[in-house]
């Protein structure tokens, strides 16, 4: 077994173990809450209750960009806890919080800040990489956290506004299906091809994240989109992509497909050899695409893998912000929406099995799959 099969298969089993869903959600007991060193008003900030017996590793706290110095204090105090207990739910969930918000002050501080806080941007996102790999160790079996900076992470919090007009929640935001992307790129073969990867921000930053931990490759993050008419669109890529070089678009999902071919039009330009990729394909896009032209048109390799309705995921997205925890229960390990018309939405989205499958699918047909694109786009120059 290579090393990207491998740890895609404890990709599988650290789902199965925790009874993932395709939000990146998953359950605590609340006996392994009782060693937590919170309040009970702070417990259900950072994590949702469900019933007598289990809690969401996520709550409301999770979607809301920001985190004081107190919050980031009670985070640091049970990590050292957890790490000292061995209890592998409280060091991800806990961890995974962390990861998001230092994320936010990222890109906040890359994109939106004055110039005298951007030389603590390589700085911050060294916080991002050593956070995220404590992540991938715990799916990948090895329950060791290394310590984040915690004096620096404070000193950010303490002096760094975050403008949430300028941020959203990346919907590509569960972290095993984000590590079993990476791997399926590294079992096709095209990471030996490229010289760089494109991120477009912001959706695709944990995706970056990740690869920048599993891949030793340069990278692009690019604040161009057109799901939104924010501050995004100026930047200039010969500024910051070497001419002449091979470049995969790495982005979350697609729409109109706007986004990948503004990103192969500004790439050509530079002589570059460009493969686009979307690592999960909207339902929505696959019933409303005629003979999947935007798809066809603009990806290069198409995901097999569907995601999220993304109307879907930000009404249970707005439920966790609002605390709305009585609208969402557990049953059977699978999380259903009890609002009926979230529920006739979500029907086959919020299952488990069905969520998982697709992915079980993408690694079981690699073979095949990376046959025919390997072949048909290996870059030499030009496309066969």
């Amino acid at each position: 077994m290579t090393f990207e099969e491998e740890i895609a298969a404890r990709c599988f089993k650290f789902e199965e173990e925790f009874k993932m869903n395709k939000l990146g959600f998953f359950l605590l007991k609340k006996n392994d809450m009782k060693a937590i060193e919170m309040s009970e008003v702070e417990k259900q900030f950072f994590f949702g209750p469900i019933d007598d017996s289990n809690v969401f590793s996520r709550g409301m706290g999770y979607y809301q960009p920001g985190i004081s110095p107190q919050m980031l204090k009670k985070i640091k105090k049970n990590i050292e806890i957890a790490t000292e207990q061995k209890n592998k739910t409280i060091l991800y969930a806990l961890n995974e919080y962390l990861l998001n918000h230092a994320s936010v002050i990222w890109y906040n501080l890359n994109y939106n800040q004055r110039m005298e806080n951007r030389d603590i941007v390589p700085r911050m996102y060294q916080q991002l990489m050593l956070t995220a790999g404590n992540i991938f160790n715990m799916i990948s079996g090895d329950i060791c956290c290394k310590c984040p900076d915690w004096d620096f992470l404070l000193y950010i919090v303490e002096n760094v506004r975050i403008d949430e007009e300028y941020f959203r929640v990346p919907e590509c935001d569960n972290k095993v299906e984000i590590i079993k992307e990476i791997c399926w790129l590294i079992h096709s073969g095209v990471t030996d091809e490229i010289d760089g990867i494109l991120f477009p921000m912001c959706g695709s930053l944990n995706l970056m994240i990740f690869a920048s931990i599993l891949l030793k490759k340069k990278f692009y993050p690019i604040n161009l989109g057109f799901h939104d008419q924010l501050n995004r669109k100026m930047e200039i890529f010969s500024e910051i992509i070497p001419k002449k070089t091979n470049i995969l678009v790495l982005d979350d999902n697609i729409g109109s497909g706007d986004t990948i071919r503004e990103c192969r039009k500004r790439l050509e330009k530079l002589g570059c050899n460009t493969v686009t990729r979307v690592c999960e394909i909207p339902w929505d896009v696959f019933s409303k695409i005629n003979n999947f032209d935007v798809i066809r048109n603009a990806l290069d390799m198409p995901s097999p893998k569907e995601n999220f309705r993304n109307l879907s995921k930000k009404i249970f997205i707005q439920r966790m912000k609002a605390a709305s925890y009585e609208k969402i229960y557990q049953a059977d390990h699978m999380f259903i929406n009890s609002d009926a018309e979230i529920e006739e939405m979500n029907r086959r989205i919020l299952f488990l099995k069905e969520a998982n499958a697709f992915s079980e699918m993408q690694l079981g047909n690699m073979q095949s799959e990376l046959e025919f694109y390997v072949k048909t786009y290996r870059m030499r120059g030009q496309y066969v």
